[in-house]
């Protein structure tokens, strides 16, 4: 939605203001798409083709940038923006199917939910009592380990590279 307004608002400019404010919420959507969408895919997929799953991520993202150069030869700016609506609008639609991430839902201790969404993804006829106790597993060696306090980041060994990463 952020990335639809953003488009129009940009489309549509009057002035400057309505460009900023579009490109800042362009910004924020696919910052927001950029993070979420790798990790979704990397929790839903078994192990043998998270990488090549996370590549065809990669793959669309360059060959939608590589098509709106090639439209923007032809098709005015203004069109051209409105032309950016169409892939956000034709997703929202497939946001009301896909299914919870099943780590997320053994994450949140829903292992019953966990277990369906799992067994939707690989597909019912598919045994995945192997993966549901490597998924069970991974939760909890991760609840186990300590959680870092803002405070902790604040310590002049941490100080340093906290500013070079964030800079």
């Amino acid at each position: 939605i952020p990335n639809i307004i953003g488009w129009l608002a940009i489309s549509f400019a009057n002035d400057s203001s309505f460009l900023y404010m579009g490109r800042l919420l362009e910004g924020f959507g696919v910052g927001v798409i950029s993070y979420t969408v790798p990790v979704y895919i990397a929790e839903i997929s078994p192990q043998s083709t998270r990488g090549a799953l996370g590549s065809v991520n990669q793959l669309s993202i360059t060959l939608g940038i590589f098509l709106a150069y090639v439209l923007g030869m032809f098709v005015p700016w203004r069109l051209l923006a409105v032309l950016g609506t169409l892939p956000c609008t034709l997703l929202i639609p497939g946001l009301f199917f896909i299914p919870e991430s099943p780590r997320w839902l053994a994450k949140m201790n829903l292992m019953d939910d966990f277990e369906t969404s799992l067994q939707v993804l690989r597909g019912f006829e598919t045994d995945i009592t192997a993966e549901v106790n490597d998924i069970k597993r991974a939760v909890e060696s991760a609840n186990k380990k300590a959680t870092v306090r803002f405070q902790e980041l604040n310590q002049k060994k941490y100080r340093t590279p906290l500013l070079i990463g964030t800079g």
